[in-house]
């Protein structure tokens, strides 16, 4: 952990073992995968762009895509612009893709074969936000397309060599025993993985994400004014006026928590949770970093204490622990709410079918995708319990998607779905989930919309 007050860094301190096959203990140095608090740096070089006038922000993405564009179901695609990719609102369903480290770099997937294959928008853009990590495997595809070199070498030179991240760089290839901290899991260690465009192999240490954090604040000294202040305030700032449930702005996780405005980006995944943590009142930066898996439960006793502890002695502060953290939900669903018998298509860029789905006065839903290669027909029920979330409805089938068993083998079709008026729309996304690590693990969406028959 590494926690920032002012134009100082007060504190910092490693805990536990960062290598538990090798015993290897965790040190202040010992770089994390810092998965989507890559996020943030990404948003920082776009802006960058933005104020050297070499792309705006309501260009419309596909005006700067060479090659595949993204297919609208809903609203005009023109309206997913390059601002509604950092907020997350494009329309664009969740997806992402890793590569296994066995993987050679040659044959890991690229960000046009990832829009080629489910580059679709379920949603009007600028309505709804979905969080999708293959939006921003796109951002990094605009970066090099407008800045003439792939992000990562770009972050490296503008960004983490200006603010002195010693300790922050882009892996392309699994280290040497001992550099990083494995990711550990209940099932073992998780192995390192690599996506298309190669921003989330973002690795770091809490010490540089405090830094990080510094520069947004404008509190690390004699740093280098790599954006405007302005432009670092409109990344925590603006919002989509359309989407009021979300605490996402255009760079970073906006909430109140414990009493303060506070600015956020957390990361995780198997056998790691990151956070990044600012008070902006306070000029208050926390950065934790975890070999753990992806559980808040663990990290938020820890990060009230730091809140704590990093304020005691401002005369300014308001610190409230009862009052927890301000999470920003749209309203749960429950499966019951649907129940009966629907039916609809999945479509997507490389095809269509038919797809019938019924939800019983439980909540237990049954599938039938037609042509789906991976059953000899019939209804199947879900592989695992219904998640209710908030504002969607998650399942999981063991099925394919006729269309795309070949171009990207998989064997589970997960479905999300939320109202849209009489009708169920969402998406049904391609999983090869089970060999992550050890393949090509993905999740790709496409369009789904179902239509109540009646009894």
């Amino acid at each position: 952990v590494a926690v920032a007050r002012g134009e100082s860094i007060i504190y910092t301190e490693a805990f536990g073992v960062a290598d538990v096959e090798r015993g290897i203990p965790t040190r202040t140095d010992t770089m994390f995968h810092a998965a989507s608090i890559a996020k943030p740096f990404v948003s920082t070089a776009l802006m960058m762009l933005v104020e050297r006038g070499l792309i705006e922000l309501d260009t419309p993405v596909n005006d700067v895509l060479a090659g595949p564009e993204l297919v609208s179901y809903r609203g005009d695609a023109s309206d997913a612009t390059i601002a509604r990719l950092l907020f997350h609102t494009t329309g664009m369903p969740y997806g992402y893709y890793h590569a296994g480290e066995d993987v050679p770099a040659e044959k890991r997937r690229t960000v046009r074969e990832l829009i080629e294959l489910s580059g679709v928008l379920a949603t009007e853009p600028g309505t709804r936000h979905e969080y999708t990590n293959i939006g921003y495997d796109l951002l990094g595809e605009i970066l090099e397309e407008t800045a003439g070199e792939n992000i990562k070498a770009f972050i490296a030179r503008e960004i983490n060599a200006p603010l002195g991240l010693e300790r922050t760089r882009f892996l392309r290839s699994p280290p040497p025993a001992g550099q990083i901290a494995t990711q550990n899991t209940p099932d073992g260690v998780s192995p390192i993985v690599f996506d298309a465009a190669g921003y989330t192999m973002l690795y770091s240490t809490a010490e540089d994400l405090v830094r990080f954090g510094m520069f947004h604040l404008g509190t690390l000294p004699a740093a280098p004014e790599l954006i405007s202040k302005s432009s670092r305030e409109e990344l925590w700032q603006a919002q989509e006026p359309e989407v009021q449930d979300t605490m996402r702005r255009m760079g970073w996780y906006v909430q109140k928590d414990f009493g303060f405005d506070t600015v956020q980006h957390g990361g995780g995944g198997p056998g790691m949770h990151n956070w990044l943590y600012m008070i902006p009142s306070e000029s208050l930066v926390i950065a934790i970093m975890s070999n753990f898996r992806y559980s808040s439960s663990k990290t938020d006793p820890a990060l009230t204490a730091l809140i704590k502890a990093g304020i005691s002695d401002s005369e300014t502060s308001d610190f409230r622990p009862d009052e927890g953290r301000g999470w920003v939900w749209p309203s749960k669903l429950s499966a019951t709410d649907f129940a009966g018998t629907w039916a609809g298509h999945i479509r997507g860029p490389k095809g269509s079918c038919r797809v019938d789905f019924r939800i019983g006065s439980d909540g237990l839903p049954e599938l039938e995708i037609e042509g789906d290669p991976c059953n000899e027909g019939g209804w199947i029920s879900p592989s695992t319990d219904e998640t209710s979330g908030y504002g969607s409805i998650l399942w999981r089938f063991d099925a394919c998607i006729p269309f795309l068993a070949q171009l990207a083998p998989h064997d589970e079709v997960i479905v999300t779905v939320w109202p849209e008026g009489e009708n169920l729309i969402g998406s049904a996304s391609a999983a090869n989930e089970r060999v992550f690590g050890r393949g090509d693990a993905y999740v790709l969406p496409q369009f789904l919309e179902l239509t109540r028959l009646k009894q």
